[in-house]
């Protein structure tokens, strides 16, 4: 297995740099690109960390610093929903802080994850919803 070395902040701004530089000579469209860079990486730091939430198991086949709080959204919803009846408080709970009913609702009626049927029913129980099933959506 080949293992992905992430570049330092600094290559990625080098990176960023050299690329502005190379797509244009116009020093607002420049700055542009660097501000928008900047932004990014602000956004990447106020990730909240999910290996700190939930369990490793959870997330057994992912990188939990990689996971981005709205680009996996779907992800993370299903997956946090993975344990069992026990657990579901605390998961669900976990999940609200970051996520409205509707978004976690949605990840589950729209997955393609195997997951127990039994996560989408404590759902729906807890938000006063129909029985749905996982995936019935896709």
């Amino acid at each position: 297995m080949r293992t992905l070395k992430l570049k330092s902040s600094e290559e990625r701004l080098a990176d960023t740099i050299m690329y502005a530089d190379a797509v244009s000579n116009d020093a607002h469209q420049r700055d542009s690109i660097i501000r928008e860079y900047h932004r990014i990486e602000d956004e990447l730091k106020r990730q909240p960390d999910f290996s700190k939430i939930f369990p490793k198991r959870y997330f057994w086949d992912t990188d939990m610093s990689r996971l981005h709080l709205e680009w996996d959204k779907d992800f993370i919803i299903v997956r946090g929903l993975l344990g069992n009846e026990d657990s579901f408080e605390e998961n669900i709970s976990n999940l609200e802080r970051f996520y409205s009913k509707n978004d976690i609702v949605q990840a589950l009626r729209t997955t393609g994850e195997l997951i127990d049927e039994k996560a989408c029913f404590r759902v729906a129980n807890r938000y006063g919803l129909e029985k749905f099933y996982p995936g019935e959506l896709r």
